[in-house]
């Protein structure tokens, strides 16, 4: 019988619970802003939300007056994630990688890399899980013109260009 095994934001803090390999904090959403320095970028009218990055976000999504904001936030949060590496010392997400096989499955809300960079640091075992980012991922890279999905940095320049996250 196959296994689902969900992940939240806490599962993330909770194999890195020091940061990345770097020091960087994972930061969960209720601290998103004030861990990246975000505040600069939120108008007056939304201050009341920073403890709510994701009702905050919604906001901004849905206010056309704020779609600079938004492109500026989405960026610091984007760069922010995205550079984030994995300990060379195992973590609960390799265990949690190694623990299950090919027809089990991973379901992720989580847009940090470590868990995808987890697994390829696994990838020469056959018998991985499947995983699923039900919100993205800042490391994978979709070519609509190609057909193709993977890490973004193992996508050719072309490639790159055409992204559509």
């Amino acid at each position: 019988m196959p296994h689902l095994v969900l992940l939240g934001a806490g599962a993330s803090l909770a194999s890195f619970p020091n940061g990345d390999r770097n020091g960087m904090k994972l930061p969960l959403m209720n601290s998103l802003v004030d861990e990246l320095n975000l505040h600069g970028f939120i108008p007056k009218r939304y201050e009341n939300l920073t403890s709510d990055f994701e009702k905050l976000y919604s906001k901004l999504a849905s206010d056309s007056s704020t779609s600079a904001d938004k492109k500026a936030i989405d960026k610091k949060v984007y760069e922010y994630f995205y550079d984030m590496e994995i300990p060379d010392k195992p973590t609960l997400y390799d265990y949690l990688i190694l623990s299950l096989r090919k027809k089990d499955l991973i379901a992720t809300f989580n847009w940090d890399p470590l868990l995808l960079k987890t697994m390829r640091r696994h990838s020469s075992i056959k018998n991985l899980p499947k995983a699923v980012f039900l919100h993205g991922n800042v490391a994978v890279g979709i070519c609509s013109n190609c057909k193709i999905k993977g890490f973004k940095s193992l996508l050719s320049d072309k490639e790159l260009r055409s992204l559509r996250l």
